[in-house]
């Protein structure tokens, strides 16, 4: 049974997932659901960084529950289409898992930011190529 201690990154992580998705679909552009600005894969990315795996399954849960309420709006029969908001979980928390992958290999780990080829390396892999910027 896992410790209350081991569960909390990812319950917060879920959290913070739903509670920014859903400050993102509020200015997606209709009548689909793709925003302009997704801050979960920011949030899923940092606390995967901090966290590692215990993060995850937040990440996947939040993006689970959040595209069940997507699907839920969208369509009457939606539980004909639960594998899909099952999927997009799963491509969110790999998601997390491999930036939090290439961060810590092309950048280094921990990520201080203190040194200038550490903040170069920084802004290289996340200036003009986003690791993670899908809803």
């Amino acid at each position: 049974m896992p410790s209350v201690r081991n569960l909390m990154p990812g319950l917060g992580t879920c959290l913070a997932y739903l509670i920014t998705g859903a400050l993102g679909l509020t200015i997606a552009i209709k009548p689909s659901f793709a925003s302009l600005l997704w801050l979960p894969a920011g949030i899923a990315l940092g606390m995967t960084l901090q966290y590692g795996r215990r993060a995850l399954y937040g990440v996947f849960l939040g993006s689970c529950l959040l595209h069940v309420y997507i699907a839920m709006q969208q369509s009457p029969d939606w539980q004909q289409a639960l594998h899909v908001p099952l999927l997009i979980g799963l491509g969110a928390a790999l998601q997390a898992q491999v930036g939090a992958w290439l961060v810590r290999r092309l950048i280094g780990h921990p990520l201080k930011l203190h040194e200038p080829g550490q903040v170069i390396r920084f802004l290289l892999l996340t200036g003009p190529w986003p690791v993670s910027s899908t809803a």
